[in-house]
């Protein structure tokens, strides 16, 4: 059967929520013949240890036509399990959702009539909005006819691994494994597919059709610091990929103007200040006035007072949202 849509799911432990995941999809196409049709969910199990392959093994069990599940025999990294869930799927684009995420009502008919509506187009990419702190610049659908279009309207936002629904067969043509074990594969095909050297197109809905959920499982002990350090690494290559200064000068700053915030949390996490973290800080900044007024003195504050601060704040939204 012909997919236009697969919902793929990398997962890893996820066990306490993929079940609310998966019920956000199934009520939208279950009681829509056309769309149960068009659409599967392929789950991949990135060999864990918790009771995610129950759980899902039911849901199978229960939707064999529309539900298909795969374990891997030993844990292949992150990276790695995306591009599996993308080769596992058989629907002209992949929605690659988080197994916390969910997909708001509705949406799912929404981007079925987005991949109808252009499937005249080469379009590597279609980029679903979500709440957060950034908004797009523009407040309506459009179609981008190129990635410094694209990257410059949503402001560098694909980097929530659920707003990317890709083209599997653009996909299959990228060189997606340059971006094994940098954490960032869905934005690296990004990057790539929609370079302007290339005539790929990209599709932005501002609508919001994601809800994140669920809680950071990642970055364990402020590790995501480095995880960021890795996709400014991405960064700082792309003008070789035909991007301008301006895309790559926004795409540094939405890793690097985030650290006043980030850097404090990492250290409330049990990140340490040692001579790798500076060495690193050093070499992507050091000609960043910001870095040395704002970033090192906020690396150098002991740990155990963010611990503190991080804990009062904590307490005080818990009363906060008591009281309300």
């Amino acid at each position: 059967m012909f997919r236009t849509l697969t919902i793929g799911i990398p997962t890893y432990n996820g066990g306490k929520y993929i079940h609310l995941t998966i019920d956000s999809i199934l009520n939208q196409i279950m009681s829509n013949p056309i769309l149960e049709s068009k659409t599967e969910i392929v789950v991949s199990d990135n060999a864990s240890e918790d009771e995610v392959g129950i759980i899902v093994q039911k849901y199978e069990k229960s939707y064999p036509n529309v539900i298909q599940y795969y374990r891997n025999e030993a844990n292949v990294g992150f990276d790695r399990n995306v591009d599996l869930v993308v080769k596992r799927a058989t629907g002209k684009f992949v929605w690659i959702l988080s197994d916390d995420d969910i997909v708001m009502d509705g949406a799912i008919e929404y981007v079925q009539n987005v991949i109808e509506n252009y499937r005249d187009e080469k379009v590597a990419l279609i980029f679903v909005n979500y709440s957060n702190s950034i908004q797009l610049k523009k407040q309506k659908d459009d179609l981008c006819e190129n990635g410094n279009d694209f990257f410059q309207k949503t402001r560098f936002k694909s980097g929530l691994i659920s707003c990317n629904i890709v083209s599997k067969s653009i996909w299959q043509t990228s060189r997606v494994e340059r971006f094994f074990d940098s954490g960032w594969i869905h934005f690296g095909y990004d990057l790539e597919a929609l370079n302007p050297l290339q005539s790929n197109k990209s599709y932005i809905i501002n609508k919001e059709l994601v809800k994140t959920g669920g809680e950071m499982r990642w970055g364990q002990g402020g590790s995501f610091i480095y995880t960021g350090f890795k996709l400014v690494e991405i960064f700082k290559s792309i003008d070789q990929w035909g991007y301008s200064q301006k895309t790559k000068k926004m795409a540094v700053f939405t890793v690097k103007g985030g650290y006043p915030l980030f850097i404090p949390l990492a250290k409330a996490k049990g990140l340490k200040t040692d001579l790798k973290l500076l060495k690193q800080f050093y070499g992507l900044y050091k000609h960043y006035p910001s870095f040395w007024l704002t970033d090192l003195p906020l690396l150098l504050i002991p740990g155990k007072l963010y611990n503190v601060l991080y804990t009062i704040v904590r307490r005080f939204k818990y009363r906060l949202k008591k009281t309300k």
